[in-house]
């Protein structure tokens, strides 16, 4: 079989949405429950109607989870696995669009208001509806970061190992290669992500990438490990 990694296109939409919602925990790969439902903010819609509404801002070339931020895994010509990663020196102007757009799309969503959250304990702040507590973000990303948003990979797939560009491993190891490169090639000085903390074997994964803890952050009402890793 034939693997390959290439940018990803505007017809790649839903592929991207549906990779970034199982990124963030659901199952929308076929056969998943089809009653299942997701939370989008305030809003909870079934998984195809998600993925839908979520493929068209995927499509978009000025978005968070853009397909010009996305590069897709490749077997045989199919698209097995994707991720999503960019530069942090634009995020601020994006992320409040791509919120802006999902709150139109899912009207009551209130993405916009996280976009404006912080995580300030004053007693002076203001105080925030249950909706945008559970919202409440902090940045993900820094200027002068390559920042590794989402990955994923079908499930049939994620146990077969493939060689590309000198390394023999499964898809998801390549393509965080993949994106680490593409920071590099981008002239960026580091590359950084988030790990939920429920999920220990991530962060030992990643500090055996080079990847080391740069602290916490709030991201949606939850709290991350933050690691980044120098580029050469």
């Amino acid at each position: 079989m034939d693997f390959t990694i290439r940018d990803a296109r505007p017809s790649d939409g839903e592929f991207i949405a549906r990779n970034v919602l199982a990124a963030m925990g659901y199952d929308v790969f076929p056969g998943a429950d089809s009653d299942q439902r997701i939370e989008l903010g305030a809003v909870s819609v079934g998984v195809e109607e998600a993925v839908r509404a979520f493929g068209a801002i995927c499509a978009r070339p000025d978005t968070l989870y853009s397909f010009a931020r996305t590069r897709i895994a490749c077997v045989d010509g199919k698209a097995v696995g994707s991720l999503t990663a960019y530069s942090g020196d634009d995020y601020p102007a994006v992320k409040n669009l791509t919120w802006s757009l999902l709150d139109s799309v899912f009207e009551g969503s209130g993405f916009s208001c996280s976009s404006r959250q912080n995580a300030s304990t004053d007693e002076d702040t203001p105080k925030t509806t249950d909706n945008n507590q559970a919202n409440a973000s902090e940045p993900e990303c820094l200027p002068g970061e390559f920042y590794l948003d989402s990955m994923a990979v079908l499930p049939e797939f994620r146990k077969m190992t493939f060689e590309h560009s000198g390394t023999t491993d499964r898809i998801g190891h390549l393509l965080m290669l993949d994106g680490i490169e593409e920071g590099r090639r981008k002239g960026l000085p580091r590359i950084s992500l988030i790990v939920d903390k429920i999920k220990p074997r991530l962060f030992t994964y990643y500090s055996a990438l080079g990847f080391r803890s740069d602290g916490e952050t709030l991201f949606f009402g939850h709290i991350y490990d933050r690691m980044i890793k120098d580029l050469d």
